[in-house]
Order: structure tokens, then C-alpha cells, then sequence
């Protein structure tokens, strides 16, 4: 299919652009797709797509045989339990996947590399996850 847009636009709302210049760059489910001034001459596939919260969902309610209805409360009421125990202060343990935990840094002075001026940098809180031993293997050995 020849494209005779200019190079910074896409054909489709699910095309994302790469890249602009002369060269048309898209990705359209896991595949990307090299157009030049409308002719094709690269298409790769794309192995490592993030899952996104709707992505998730629908992953969720296939393996559950529930409906994407049922699944985004379940997903939406387990992250927000996840995230009302941090803002809390507990740990959440996931045994086999993973932990999530609340981790303090302490102030510190930096040193803007332009100016030389000193930064205090005030003490703040961090979300620490730190993976499970049977998901460390799984991913491991994927």
C-alpha cells in the first residue's frame, strides 16, 4: 500500500510514528512498518510491546473467561489496594511474583554541574519492587 502523506503524519490513528524526516516510520501491532516517500521497503516484527493497563485487562479477562467488564474492576480494585497499603507505609508480598515496598531516601547535597550551585535535596519516599524468585527464574529462562 503507497502512502502519499507528508513524513511526520501517519496513515492510520493506530500508526505511531518513529521517526520524521524523509523516511515514514509506523507501528501498527507489533510490527513496524519503513515507508519512503510512499514505498515500502523495510517491514520488521516487533517482539517487546509494552502491556498497558487496557492490554493487561483484556489478558486478564481471557485467562479468567470473565468479561473485560468484570476485569477492569478486578484489575482496577487490586491496583488500588496495592497502592493504598504503600501510601500507607506496609510492604505488599506477592509470594512467587514479587514484593512492593516503601523505601526513604535521605537528604542530600548535589551540585548543579553548570552553575556549581549546591542543592539541598530533600529527604522523599520510593516504591521499591523487588522480584520474586519464581518470576526471576521465569523471566530467566523465557
Amino acid at each position: 500500500m503507497l502512502y502519499s502523506r507528508p513524513a511526520d503524519s501517519c496513515a492510520a490513528p493506530a500508526f505511531r510514528p518513529i521517526s520524521t524526516g524523509l523516511t515514514l516510520n509506523c507501528q501498527l501491532n507489533g510490527a513496524r512498518l519503513t515507508a519512503r516517500w510512499g514505498a515500502i521497503y523495510q517491514y520488521e516484527e516487533i517482539t517487546h510491546m509494552p502491556v498497558g493497563r487496557q492490554e493487561l485487562i483484556k489478558r486478564v479477562a481471557t485467562k479468567s473467561n470473565k468479561s473485560v467488564k468484570e476485569s477492569t474492576v478486578f484489575v482496577n480494585a487490586v491496583l488500588d489496594t496495592i497502592r493504598e497499603a504503600l501510601e500507607s507505609g506496609d510492604a505488599v508480598t506477592l509470594v512467587g511474583f514479587g514484593k512492593f515496598s516503601v523505601k526513604e531516601t535521605a537528604p542530600s547535597v548535589r551540585v548543579n554541574p553548570q552553575t556549581r550551585e549546591k542543592i539541598n535535596v530533600p529527604a522523599r519516599k520510593k516504591v521499591k519492587f523487588t522480584a520474586g524468585k519464581e518470576l526471576d527464574e521465569s523471566v530467566r529462562n523465557a
